[in-house]
């Protein structure tokens, strides 16, 4: 039982540390402007995969290069480095090969979603993000479910969310 509460511990400041860091960075680059359209149409705010499977299922009209770079390249390397120190060093809870995997691709979606969830939250340059977010009127966020009649989320909070919790709650049972 303490394996679990320590495993979940760390994912979850795994998720929450990585996620408010990757934010506060899109909101600096970004500003007010949202999915990488600050950042030109000529360099990462090239837009990419238009109607592509990994574009729908996150519900996005398009993938930028900026969002290939950042969540195809750097946060799997910075998360593949954490898993390689923690082996090395002791830190990490024990775990076999796969629930390794399990750990750090379930905190990889989670941040996807904490993440831009967080950058509406703290947008200091959008004051209005999180009503406009609560409302539905994100335009790169093409597909909304209800919660209620005036509150929306992005489906791709709960696909997305959704295959990160199943993948963390068998990695715990993997934990014995």
């Amino acid at each position: 039982m303490l394996q679990i509460f320590a495993v979940s511990g760390m994912w979850i400041a795994e998720v929450t540390i990585l996620s408010a860091i990757l934010a506060v960075v899109e909101i600096v680059l970004e500003r007010g402007q949202g999915w990488a359209t600050a950042l030109g149409n000529d360099g990462l705010g090239i837009r990419l995969l238009a109607g592509s499977p990994l574009a729908s299922w996150i519900d996005k009209p398009y993938i930028t290069a900026y969002h290939l770079l950042v969540f195809g390249a750097v946060l799997p390397t910075v998360l593949l480095a954490q898993s390689r120190v923690a082996a090395l060093t002791g830190l990490g809870v024990p775990a076999t090969p796969m629930g390794n995997f399990l750990f750090y691709f379930s905190a990889f979606l989670a941040i996807c979603i904490v993440e831009d969830f967080l950058w509406f939250a703290l947008n200091w340059y959008y004051p209005t993000s999180l009503t406009d977010l609560f409302d539905g009127k994100i335009w790169w966020h093409t597909g909304w479910v209800a919660l209620g009649p005036s509150l929306k989320l992005p489906r791709c909070y709960f696909s997305v969310g959704g295959v990160a919790l199943c993948l963390f709650v068998l990695r715990l049972a993997l934990a014995g």
